[in-house]
């Protein structure tokens, strides 16, 4: 391909020597550690998330209605049905 003062101009090989964009975060070197880390952050949570929602149903479940037998008349069946997921 040639411009109008006939140089030849390929878009390809210009880009070849464009210079390289400065890293995003030039302190990160070790991607391959940090993903792994997160992916250990990620498991905790979800561990935490699950241990909280298993607290949380075995209160509504068993000690909610042992304290208060009213208790059990105010779950509906399908939040029981969820609970019952996770006691």
């Amino acid at each position: 391909m040639y411009n109008a003062e006939g140089e030849f101009i390929n878009p390809y090989c210009r880009l070849s020597y464009a210079p390289r964009p400065d890293p995003l975060a030039p302190e990160i070197t070790d991607f391959k550690s940090l993903f792994h880390d997160f992916r250990n952050l990620v498991h905790k949570a979800h561990r935490l998330t699950r241990l909280i929602a298993d607290y949380l149903a075995r209160a509504v479940l068993q000690r909610g209605p042992a304290a208060n037998s009213a208790v059990e008349m105010c779950i509906s069946a399908e939040l029981r049905t969820h609970l019952m997921a996770y006691a």
